[in-house]
C-alpha cells in the first residue's frame, strides 16, 4: 500500500513542478513570439517604404513629372498596405523646390512613417520612425 501511496505523491509533486515550470516559461513564451512578430513587421515596412521611395525617385526622373504627381503615386502604394500618417519629402539636392528642377539636376525622396505602423499584437518594443531615402536624377 505504502509504494501506491509514494507513486500518488510522486506523482503530485511532479505535476506540480511541471506547472510552476509552465507559468515561468509561458510569458517569456509570448514575449519572444510576439517580439519576433513586431521585429518582422518593422523589417517588412522598412523594406516597403525603401521600395517607394525607389519607386519615386523613378516616377520624379520623367521629365514632365510634377512634385504632386509623384508624391500622390507614392501616397498610392503607402495606401494599398494601410500606411497612413507618414511624410513624404521629394525636394532637390540643394534644397531646392522639385518643380524648380531642370534636366541633370539630382534630388532626393524621403519617406518617413511613425512606429504605430507597426503595432501588431501587445507592444514588446518601441521602434523609432523608420526611413527610407533614395536620390534621382531630373531629366
Amino acid at each position: 500500500m505504502r509504494t501506491t501511496s509514494n507513486n500518488l505523491t510522486t506523482q503530485r509533486v511532479r505535476l506540480g513542478a511541471a506547472l510552476v515550470e509552465l507559468a515561468l516559461a509561458l510569458p517569456l513564451l509570448f514575449l519572444v513570439v510576439f517580439g519576433a512578430i513586431q521585429a518582422a513587421n518593422a523589417l517588412f515596412a522598412q523594406q516597403f517604404i525603401t521600395e517607394v521611395s525607389y519607386q519615386g525617385a523613378i516616377a520624379g526622373s520623367k521629365p514632365n513629372a510634377t512634385h504632386a504627381s509623384v508624391v500622390s503615386g507614392m501616397e498610392q502604394f503607402l495606401t494599398a498596405r494601410n500606411i497612413s500618417g507618414g511624410t513624404i519629402v521629394l525636394e532637390g539636392v540643394d534644397a531646392e523646390s522639385f518643380d524648380s528642377l531642370t534636366g541633370g539636376q539630382k534630388f532626393l525622396v524621403r519617406i518617413t512613417i511613425p512606429p504605430t505602423i507597426l503595432q501588431a499584437g501587445p507592444n514588446i518594443a518601441e521602434y523609432t520612425q523608420l526611413q527610407a531615402e533614395s536620390y534621382g536624377q531630373k531629366q
